[in-house]
């Protein structure tokens, strides 16, 4: 992600407490911070996108519940929000044989 242009400061604001600081390691990590958030949104549309597709199939294949590995899908009808959450099972190791 390119870095914005700065701010260049008016001529007379100089001195303490009225100059901006430069910290060369808070620089970085803020542009670290940007470009994570930036990833974020781009894996949300993705989530959304994905979301959207394994309601759809649920919807064809007339089911509102599907479990699968250590997780369960669930949709509710009339919704498009897929509420997906980790199941736990007493009793069962986690490659599914049981204890």
């Amino acid at each position: 992600m390119p870095r914005k242009e700065e701010v260049q400061e008016l001529p007379a604001m100089e001195g303490p407490g009225v100059e901006r600081l430069k910290i060369k390691e808070l620089d970085r990590l803020g542009d670290k911070f940007n470009d994570l958030l930036e990833e974020r949104s781009e894996l949300t549309g993705e989530i959304k996108k994905v979301e959207n597709k394994m309601a759809e199939v649920m919807a064809e294949k007339g089911i509102s519940k599907y479990h699968w590995s250590d997780k369960v899908m669930e949709i509710k009808i009339g919704a498009t929000h897929i509420k997906v959450k980790v199941v736990k099972n007493e009793g069962v190791e986690a490659n599914g044989s049981e204890e």
